[in-house]
């Protein structure tokens, strides 16, 4: 099994639809056949405490049974094509993949 999350930070220049815009077309990523799984939010209302980080605006994780899952949702047009279109929105973007 491999987990597979993603902590987006957007452009300061980024509206409020785009951001909304771009957060529900990661949740159709879910609808790529591969992922087992597909979860896609902004921060949760707990209270603050360390170690808790909230420096991004969202996050995905995404659950695959395998890496070659994993790889084919890599490349799979749908999220070809988020990538494509959402990429220009993004300042920073962090990927953390285990098994």
């Amino acid at each position: 099994m491999l987990i597979h999350s993603v902590y987006f930070n957007f452009n300061s220049s980024t509206s409020e639809d785009e951001k909304k815009a771009c957060i529900e077309a990661a949740k159709g990523l879910g609808a790529i056949e591969y992922a087992k799984a597909y979860y896609v939010g902004t921060h949760a209302a707990v209270a603050e405490r360390p170690p808790l980080v909230k420096d991004y605006d969202f996050a995905l994780t995404g659950v695959f049974e395998s890496v070659a899952d994993h790889d084919a949702y890599q490349l799979h047009s749908i999220h070809t094509a988020f990538i494509g279109t959402y990429k220009p929105l993004w300042e920073r973007v962090r990927v953390f993949d285990f098994d």
